[in-house]
């Protein structure tokens, strides 16, 4: 027994497809469509995300981890808004910081005063600096200079140069400059 063929119109398992519907008439507005949505459900009394964990050092905190070392003795206490000051207060109520200000700008506009109008300023600007590198480098000055404190420097050493050409080129040529009746 062979089954007829199937007609091209119809799918393979052998239901008719439906029909596409044709399109209706737009609905007039009512008094359905001015109805408002309902109102949302009160609220239950919990709220929308659970409070965040207590600071450590309030009543309810975790317990430190097994193993934590404990607090120095004469720490500060911990809780909310308290924060050890960075300097203690020196003389006067004023934090004292453990370093001492850059002096970069110092030092620069020494070496340049150096190049333009007064050569022994060089010299000044040169050891200066090399001073306040060290200083920074056994962390006693503050770090945040050390590059206009090394242009300083340099400039220094440019300018110690030049000032020895100028006594070189005076040396050389003192009796053609200076002739004597």
């Amino acid at each position: 027994m062979t089954q007829p063929p199937t007609p091209p119109d119809e799918p393979l398992g052998g239901a008719l497809t439906p029909e596409p519907e044709e399109p209706s008439a737009p609905t007039p507005p009512g008094p359905a469509d001015d109805v408002p949505p309902p109102p949302l459900p009160p609220p239950t009394g919990q709220p929308a995300f659970p409070p965040p964990p207590p600071m450590a050092g309030q009543p309810g905190a975790y317990p430190p981890p097994p193993g934590a070392y404990p607090p120095p003795p004469g720490a500060y206490p911990a809780g909310p808004g308290a924060f050890p000051p960075a300097f203690p207060p020196g003389p006067g109520g004023y934090a004292m910081s453990a370093v001492k200000p850059h002096r970069g700008a110092l030092v620069l506009g020494l070496a340049l005063a150096g190049i333009l109008c007064c050569a022994p300023l060089a010299f000044v600007a040169f050891f200066l600096g090399r001073a306040d590198l060290a200083e920074m480098d056994a962390g006693r000055m503050d770090p945040s200079g050390r590059s206009t404190t090394n242009a300083g420097r340099i400039v220094g050493i440019v300018g110690m140069g030049l000032f020895l050409l100028q006594l070189g080129y005076l040396a050389l040529n003192w009796g053609t400059l200076f002739p004597t009746v």
